[in-house]
């Protein structure tokens, strides 16, 4: 992920219940809307992140065609392909 393209919608706050409003700005620029499911994910035990679910075999192939354009490691490849789909899986019920 590029810095270049991130872009920041505003802020929230966490309620009492662990909930979060998505900002407008990036409801409509992702086209969520009530009822959608999201992946929530996590990176460097700082960032955090929503991704919708069916958008999720989208960005498993393109991260399993990365693998594939990798040289070498043939076990490590195939280790992050099975994770990978194992996430699909889980998620895309």
């Amino acid at each position: 992920m590029s810095l270049l393209k991130t872009k920041l919608h505003g802020t929230t706050v966490v309620g009492t219940k662990g909930q979060v409003v998505i900002p407008a700005s990036a409801r409509r620029e992702l086209h969520i809307k009530p009822g959608d499911s999201l992946v929530v994910v996590s990176r460097f035990g700082k960032f955090l992140g929503m991704l919708k679910t069916d958008e999720l075999g989208a960005v498993v192939n393109s991260f399993l065609k990365k693998i594939d354009s990798a040289v070498g490691h043939d076990r490590i490849k195939r280790e992050l392909k099975a994770e990978a789909l194992r996430l699909f899986k889980r998620f895309n019920k």
